[in-house]
């Protein structure tokens, strides 16, 4: 399924926190960075291409590494174990803003540097803001069914690593319909893309919070406590 009416809804407070900053104190002491943040969105906005697409699979199985598929496929790892052991399905996506606002940044940077960055964080905001709105949609779906969702899980938190993760994603889904490929590296393309598994079943163990699966946890300004 492909979905491309998703929206967006982004903020100073999003791009500046998706740039490792506090707004709180940018606004209090730099209102110059507040006016560039500002001038990014309105030139960013306008390039946000949102594309999702997502498969909901039967679990087969549960097995020792991971789960099994009921087309044969494998997602395996200590945190599909921790995390997915209960699932009766799971949703595997890719979202994506598309390369617009990359392109922005990359003719932008050699002359203006600081309005660079702030649409490189317009970009980052507007990808996690994409992603959340998309667990809340897959969320409805799994509603309608009687069923709960798992926390979403993206190749790169702690126990599934980076590359293994998306191999196994790419493995199963077909990115074309919204131009999104994998890089030998890991990394996808357009950059501000972004995957993840969720489960779906009768119920979860939600005593884990995502912060708490995120490689960034121990310097992260805004873990959650």
């Amino acid at each position: 399924m492909i979905l491309t009416d998703l929206p967006i809804e982004i903020n100073t407070d999003l791009v500046l926190r998706a740039q490792g900053m506090d707004p709180i104190l940018v606004k209090a002491k730099s209102p110059r960075l507040v006016y560039i943040t500002n001038q990014a969105i309105e030139e960013g906005r306008p390039l946000l291409e949102p594309k999702v697409v997502y498969e909901r699979h039967q679990v087969q199985e549960h097995i020792p590494t991971g789960i099994q598929l009921a087309n044969r496929k494998t997602i395996e790892g200590d945190l599909i174990n921790k995390i997915l052991n209960r699932s009766d399905e799971i949703i595997i996506a890719v979202c994506t803003i598309g390369r617009k606002i990359d392109d922005l940044v990359a003719n932008t940077f050699p002359e203006n540097p600081a309005l660079a960055m702030a649409i490189e964080g317009v970009g980052s905001a507007a990808t996690e803001v994409l992603g959340n709105t998309l667990c809340k949609y897959l969320e409805s779906l799994a509603s309608k069914d009687n069923l709960v969702m798992s926390l979403p899980i993206h190749p790169g938190m702690i126990g599934w690593p980076l590359e293994n993760g998306q191999l196994q994603i790419f493995d199963i889904l077909e990115t074309k319909g919204i131009e999104v490929t994998l890089e030998s590296s890991g990394l996808m393309k357009p950059l501000k893309s972004l995957s993840m598994v969720v489960g779906l079943g009768s119920s979860f163990d939600h005593h884990f919070k995502k912060c708490d699966l995120c490689a960034l946890q121990k310097t992260c300004l805004y873990r959650q406590q």
